[in-house]
């Protein structure tokens, strides 16, 4: 056989297609024909690119919590609440209508243009055109006693004076509030001021409370001029912690609401653990 038409044999075959081949699929595929090869490197760059793109967006946000750490180092710290400057100006509406006898009768005396109250000891003074709460010191007391000043003197009934004798649950209505009650302000009175004896004694003697009876030791402190609470402490032992027993007058409620009741004793507590009233 000529060994020129054996090469061109072998050469035709190739050049054929297989039988079940499309008729347009002649042509074998060369490196021209493939899709290029995706660029690793380039694809790295872009999504390095787009998180960079994405922080600096989240920086740029208004919203973002990010930004903020950055500008503020305290911004963990929540806003000031507004319900307490609502609050505070609710009660100046109500106050421009108490008379001067009612406020008297609270136990408040004027002083020029200010009303001045003793609170565990110490005086305050309101200016009710404002709502501003100042100790003798000229120091802005923090709101929540601010408000509850303000709303002790808009209180318009004048209840008789009652005996500390109540527990906040046998207050009509604040029976669904004892739990949280007994945690905000008997456990935390417990942790702090009421740890022992002798802490106890110093704190209340420093809020100017007299001894009563009951429990381990008792006090009986002058919250407002006609409200009086009185705090039954039990020493700890061997099987149990510390405890105590907060008794409120017979004439706080309706005079406050039960929410005010339970600020007032939170901040008792917060006072008897050396807070003060700034």
């Amino acid at each position: 056989m000529n060994p020129n038409a054996a090469v061109i044999a072998v050469i035709s075959y190739a050049a054929k297609p297989p039988r079940d081949a499309p008729t347009g699929a002649r042509r074998q595929p060369n490196a021209s024909d493939r899709p290029p090869a995706p660029n690793l490197s380039s694809s790295a760059e872009k999504r390095s690119g787009a998180i960079r793109s994405q922080k600096n967006a989240s920086l740029a946000s208004p919203h973002s919590s990010r930004k903020r750490r950055v500008d503020n180092p305290a911004s963990h710290i929540p806003p000031p609440q507004g319900h307490y400057r609502i609050a505070a100006a609710k009660a100046v509406e109500t106050l421009k209508d108490q008379s001067p006898e009612q406020l008297e009768w609270l136990g408040a005396k004027a002083d020029e243009d200010l009303w001045t109250l003793k609170i565990l000891g110490q005086t305050l003074a309101a200016d009710l055109r404002t709502g501003s709460v100042r100790t003798s010191q000229g120091e802005e007391v923090r709101e929540t006693w601010q408000i509850l000043v303000l709303h002790y003197l808009s209180i318009a009934s004048k209840p008789l004076f009652g005996e500390p004798t109540l527990t906040f649950a046998e207050i009509p209505g604040a029976i669904t509030y004892d739990k949280v009650y007994q945690g905000r302000v008997i456990g935390r009175f417990c942790y702090t001021a009421g740890r022992d004896l002798a802490t106890l004694t110093e704190a209340a003697t420093a809020l100017d409370a007299t001894d009563s009876e009951g429990g381990d030791k008792a006090f009986e402190f002058r919250i407002f001029p006609r409200l009086n609470i009185k705090l039954i402490w039990y020493a700890a032992d061997d099987e149990f912690p510390s405890s105590a027993t907060i008794l409120l007058p017979e004439n706080i409620f309706p005079a406050l609401s039960i929410e005010d009741i339970v600020v007032l004793s939170e901040q008792l507590v917060a006072n008897l653990g050396g807070k003060g009233f700034c």
